[in-house]
C-alpha cells in the first residue's frame, strides 16, 4: 500500500494486488492538484463526497470542464495523453475514489 499526505490531500494507492491499482484521495477544500497526464493509463473516476471540478485537455488542445459529486453517480474517465487535474470546491474534505489501468509508474506521471 502507498500513502501519501501533504497540506493539500491525503492519497492512498495500491490497496489490492491487482494489474491496475485502487486509490483513494482526499482532497482539501480549495486545492487544485492539476496539471499531469499519463501516457500509457486511463483514469477512471468516482467521487464519493463533496463537489470536484475536472479539468482535462484533449490531444487537440481543447479543455473540457466536468462537476463531480456525491449525487451524481458517473464514473469519469480520463484516458492517456490527456492533461488533467481537479479542484475541491467544496467547504469540507471532497473524497475522489479512482481506478488506473496499471500500477503506479514514475516514468508516467
Amino acid at each position: 500500500m502507498r500513502q501519501h499526505t501533504d497540506d493539500r490531500r491525503r492519497f492512498v494507492g495500491d490497496l489490492f494486488p491487482t494489474e491496475g491499482d485502487v486509490n483513494i484521495v482526499s482532497l482539501q477544500p480549495g486545492i487544485t492538484i492539476a496539471w499531469h497526464r499519463h501516457q500509457h493509463q486511463t483514469d477512471y473516476i468516482y467521487c464519493v463526497r463533496g463537489t470536484v471540478k475536472v479539468g482535462v485537455i484533449d490531444p487537440e488542445n481543447v479543455l473540457h470542464w466536468t462537476l463531480l459529486d456525491e449525487w451524481n453517480s458517473a464514473v469519469y474517465v480520463i484516458p492517456p495523453n490527456h492533461w488533467h487535474g481537479y479542484r475541491n470546491l467544496g467547504p469540507e474534505r471532497a473524497i475522489l475514489l479512482g481506478y488506473i489501468t496499471q500500477k503506479y509508474n514514475a516514468e508516467d506521471e
